[in-house]
């Protein structure tokens, strides 16, 4: 006997449409708590709703949230790059500090990139250059063990990025590493992004953090450098904006 179809018991709408609504509070519920688990990229720019530092303080190193720098030199006080808020360093000694845990495979255009400000400390320009963005693989290597460089040339190290003298104190900064063209790296899963810090001679850094992003990205050959990297986290936070209103805002300021 054929059933009528009038009489066949469908799905009631609500539970239909509660389903995004359930996809969408465990998206942001594991980047609350700095967890992206198989995916192919990421980006936090510290604002409401996106993945916060999983861990405040590791030895003399420590991060915390705030409001951005409050004297820098050609921007907007009390403001992170790109929002509100920016990740702020502070280190007596050098260290790490755990931010984010990921599972990211690099692919070929695989692209790491991240804004800096390190300030001044007691006259002390050179003070808080010391710093850079780290990644952990699932080889147990991290980034800085490798000779890799920034789009500067600079080595992708905390020692490195003070030596290259290319931050300067208090101005932000954009650095871009190509991750994807380290043949060593290709293939590797990123497990971790962590913070690597070297203060100064005076033995005190402070300074600041925003827009980290791990992307694909193709490089033209025609833009600059800083043009990719500056592309690829605005088309990402974009990206962002537009899958989750509620798990991943970014408010972008005026420039």
């Amino acid at each position: 006997m054929t059933s009528c179809p009038c009489c066949v018991r469908k799905p009631h709408r609500r539970l239909l449409a509660g389903r995004p609504t359930l996809a969408a509070a465990l998206a942001l519920l594991l980047a609350s708590n700095g967890v992206i688990a198989g995916e192919a990229r990421f980006a936090t720019s510290f604002e409401t709703g996106e993945p916060v530092p999983t861990a405040a303080q590791a030895g003399a190193a420590r991060v915390s949230l705030g409001e951005g720098p409050a004297q820098p030199y050609v921007a907007k006080a009390g403001m992170g790059y790109t929002g509100d808020r920016a990740l702020n360093y502070r280190a007596s000694a050098a260290g790490r500090v755990p931010l984010f845990t990921v599972d990211i495979e690099v692919e070929k255009d695989t692209v790491l990139s991240w804004m800096a400000l390190p300030e001044i400390v007691a006259g002390d320009t050179a003070a808080s250059t010391g710093v850079s963005v780290d990644l952990v693989f699932d080889d147990g290597r991290r980034l800085s063990d490798l000779a890799v460089t920034d789009q500067h040339g600079a080595r992708v190290t905390a020692a490195g990025q003070a030596a290259s003298m290319t931050l300067y104190p208090q101005q932000w900064a954009r650095k871009q590493v190509r991750l994807g063209e380290v043949a060593a790296l290709r293939g590797k899963r990123i497990r971790a992004i962590e913070l690597q810090l070297q203060p100064g001679s005076g033995g005190e850094a402070v300074g600041w953090i925003d827009d980290i992003a791990i992307d694909r990205l193709a490089a033209p050959g025609n833009r600059s450098p800083t043009a990719r990297s500056r592309g690829a986290t605005t088309s990402l936070l974009r990206r962002c904006r537009m899958a989750s209103t509620s798990g991943c805002r970014s408010r972008t300021r005026a420039r």
